[in-house]
């Protein structure tokens, strides 16, 4: 039988200009809340949490997909999606 494709998992990602903070403002991943002075320190959190969060959250994560639930654990991917533009150089 052959193995299934990774999901992809949208993480949304957001400037706020307030607090001057990166955060994650949207993502298939329940309890995915975090935030950091850079994006690139964001997207370094949002990697060591994420595997975490998706085996706590497998079942919400497979209804919010409507897909079926799959037995074992989810393999998946991740798709960061900037919000907010990112400006490169100096």
């Amino acid at each position: 039988m052959p193995k299934a494709p990774p999901i992809q998992l949208r993480v949304n990602i957001a400037f706020d200009e307030a607090a001057q903070r990166w955060h994650v403002s949207a993502t298939h991943i329940p309890g995915l809340w975090l935030e950091a002075d850079t994006a690139s320190e964001l997207l370094a959190r949002i990697h060591a949490a994420a595997p975490e969060m998706i085996a706590l959250n497998h079942d919400e994560i497979m209804r919010r997909l409507h897909r079926p639930a799959q037995p074992g654990p989810l393999a998946a991917t991740l798709l960061p999606v900037f919000d907010t533009p990112l400006t490169v150089g100096a």
